[in-house]
């Protein structure tokens, strides 16, 4: 905030007047942080999630009807893939 002094002097000169007022860039800190907050926040709750929950005790997802099963070791399956 200018003090009045400062806003005395910007009226009475026209050029001062007209110009825009002092920016105020943003902080690259703030930047830096609410990314490294973020990332810390994800890899926390990767680590909960592996002690929690592991991939290896949760039951296999049901297979799709609409997709047909695929038997490798099916000797009846023959055709070659072109």
């Amino acid at each position: 905030m200018a003090f009045p002094r400062e806003l005395e002097e910007q009226a009475s000169n026209p050029r001062v007047a007209c110009m825009s007022p002092k920016r105020n860039y943003p902080n690259p800190f703030l930047f830096v942080g609410i990314s490294l907050l973020s990332y810390g926040a994800f890899w926390l709750l990767l680590q909960h999630r592996q002690a929690t929950y592991p991939a290896s005790k949760q039951p296999r997802q049901a297979d799709s009807p609409l997709i047909p099963p695929i038997h490798r070791d099916d000797p009846s399956n023959t055709r070659q893939r072109s």
